[in-house]
């Protein structure tokens, strides 16, 4: 479904990704590795198109994607849901929802997918006149995700999602990922956390140091 190829990355003149290469299976469940500043998070925005690679592909579904603005990697069917979760703090959990459902025309689609993210995520439903910023950090976790499945990806990235949460919405938020694979999703978790690995059951593991794949 996606490969990297020998993709590289710098900020100026400094190097965070060093020819890394990946292969993702349709529907697997995939971890990527590693401390804070290994890289994870640049690697994901590459992907994304939020980062332009210095060197190397990015192949999506047979298709080499590297290149292209972010809205259209989008609508191919690759959605992130960053680290830190970004929402719009001062607007409803429904307009968030909306925010992340701007690249879709067909209306009637959207107002299914709506209809399958409540049914998801109930507590959305029943908050979705409240203002984003004023709920719990594991309410905002599980908005994160919603918005992100508003598009119906095929791949779906989540950037260290358990971060700042407790453990009961942290295992919640990894039972989630876990069952979107049987909706037909292929999952890559980001995180630091060992532990974390180990909890979640994945297909694939990469660990990523110093802005490399370790062997093993």
């Amino acid at each position: 479904m996606l490969m990297l190829k020998d993709i590289s990355i710098s900020y100026g003149n400094y190097g965070v990704i060093h020819n890394v290469s990946l292969d993702i299976g349709p529907q697997e469940i995939v971890t990527i590795l590693g401390p804070n500043g290994a890289g994870k998070t640049s690697l994901l925005l590459t992907i994304s198109g939020l980062i332009h690679p210095i060197s190397g592909k990015i192949i999506f579904q047979g298709r080499e994607i590297q290149g292209l603005t972010p809205d259209k990697i989008l609508r191919s069917g690759i959605a992130q849901c960053p680290e830190g979760k970004k929402l719009f703090s001062r607007l409803s959990v429904l307009d968030n929802l909306k925010m992340g459902a701007f690249s879709r025309k067909d209306k009637a689609d959207i107002n299914k997918t709506f209809d399958e993210v409540y049914n998801l995520f109930p507590i959305l439903h029943e908050r979705r006149k409240q203002l984003a910023g004023t709920m719990s950090g594991g309410e905002q976790q599980r908005l994160a995700m919603a918005r992100a499945l508003i598009n119906n990806p095929e791949l779906l990235f989540a950037d260290e999602p358990t971060s700042n949460i407790d453990a009961d919405s942290a295992r919640k938020a990894l039972e989630i990922l876990a069952g979107l694979r049987s909706k037909g999703c292929t999952i890559v978790v980001a995180t630091h956390d060992a532990d974390l690995f180990h909890q979640f059951e994945a297909d694939a593991v990469y660990c990523l140091a110093n802005g490399m794949i370790e062997p093993g």
